[in-house]
């Protein structure tokens, strides 16, 4: 007769074994149920480095020439590594290419105002230096006539440049559209005026090739950036008074008219000088920045007493997230254009006023002026900028998140 009683190690099995099939029939039920785990996307960024006036006057031209021949290249040696090293550089070009006419070392003046024009070996260290944007709309847009102009946009083309502001004529669009690593950045240009020379135009040349602003202009060019795709838009405006650290009632008027058409980010230049950061607030709830003026880029203008020395450089984080571009951060460099250096002999060089550049020079007098420079740049500038006065705390090229 067979014993009533099962195995007592058949029962263990037996129980080990269903509790495997519940344990298997579970983890197949809970990963069918449980909802999947998506990842935010990360956001896209990029850096866009803007200097101000890039001028090429009488004196730094016979500065450059050396052995019968122009270089300019050792006039951004203290900045290249900070504009090349962004994802985009942008300047505003503020002299005419033209070699059919004479060099601003040539001719001092045109219709009693000041007359620039450069060799076409500025470009040349201008792209060097990094950049890949220059804007065009100022007041020295005419000095060379229409030839001139035409010639000074051919030139940019060929060195690769693009640019905006002033036109062959040809372009489909008054403003550029560019885009870095998935970021579509409109940028357009705009002067508030011309100098005397632009009575060399007719009307019609003015219209086709210069670039007036207008709120029914600037209306017009955002509407059709947004059309186009721009996730972000920056305005330049050439405008206010020289040598003047205050924007003028005129400035602060178009930078709204702007802010409120939809700009995203307003660049002023023209005075010289530095101007302050502000932020202006739309009737749509939008925060607009605008700083008024940068100062020169690179110049002959080393005037103490008018303060046309200074300079800032502008470093834009741009972030795009769920399809929406804006200003992550910003910075600037507080810069000073050097009169020349005791030590290399060197003149007309824009060196960003860091700790580390200032460390480096040995003339003291020279040291001593850089550190109130900065001081005052600071202090023009406004709570609203966020100055950089260590590369221990914002690397050049480097994106801080």
């Amino acid at each position: 007769m067979r014993n009533k009683h099962r195995n007592p190690k058949k029962q263990l099995l037996a129980l080990l074994l269903c509790l495997a099939f519940l344990l298997a029939s579970c983890t197949q039920n809970t990963a069918e149920e449980a909802e999947p785990v998506v990842k935010e996307q990360e956001a896209e960024q990029i850096e866009i480095i803007i200097g101000g006036d890039l001028m090429c006057q009488r004196r730094q031209q016979r500065e450059a020439m050396q052995n019968g021949r122009f270089d300019f290249h050792y006039q951004f040696d203290y900045v290249r590594e900070l504009i090349s090293g962004a994802d985009l550089a942008i300047g505003n070009l503020e002299t005419s290419i033209s070699a059919e006419h004479p060099l601003s070392m040539e001719r001092k003046r045109k219709y009693d105002q000041p007359y620039l024009n450069a060799p076409e070996e500025y470009l040349e260290a201008v792209k060097d230096c990094g950049f890949d944007v220059l804007v065009n709309a100022n007041n020295h847009s005419c000095d060379t006539g229409i030839d001139g102009l035409l010639e000074t946009l051919k030139k940019q083309d060929e060195y690769g440049f693009l640019h905006t502001g002033a036109f062959s004529g040809k372009e489909k669009n008054r403003f550029l559209l560019v885009e870095v690593k998935g970021i579509r950045i409109g940028i357009v240009s705009y002067a508030y005026y011309y100098n005397r020379s632009i009575q060399e135009f007719s009307g019609e040349e003015i219209e086709k090739h210069l670039n007036y602003y207008s709120q029914e202009k600037a209306a017009e060019d955002f509407q059709h950036m947004r059309e186009a795709g721009a996730d972000f838009i920056l305005a330049f405006l050439h405008s206010g008074k020289e040598f003047q650290f205050a924007p003028t009632d005129r400035q602060v008027r178009m930078a709204g008219e702007m802010a409120e058409l939809g700009a995203d980010y307003i660049v002023g230049g023209h005075s010289h000088t530095v101007s302050s950061f502000d932020r202006i607030e739309t009737s749509d709830g939008r925060e607009v920045p605008v700083v008024y003026s940068l100062g020169n880029f690179v110049s002959n203008m080393v005037y103490k007493g008018k303060n046309s020395d200074h300079a800032m450089i502008l470093s834009l984080r741009l972030e795009k997230k769920a399809g929406k571009a804006k200003v992550a951060d910003a910075w600037y460099y507080p810069a000073m254009m050097l009169a020349r250096d005791k030590d290399t002999g060197r003149k007309y060089q824009l060196v960003p006023l860091t700790d580390e550049n200032i460390a480096a020079f040995t003339d003291q007098d020279l040291v001593k002026r850089m550190k109130n420079v900065r001081k005052t740049i600071i202090r023009v500038a406004g709570p609203h900028g966020k100055p950089v006065t260590s590369e221990k705390t914002r690397k050049p090229g480097e994106i801080q998140v």
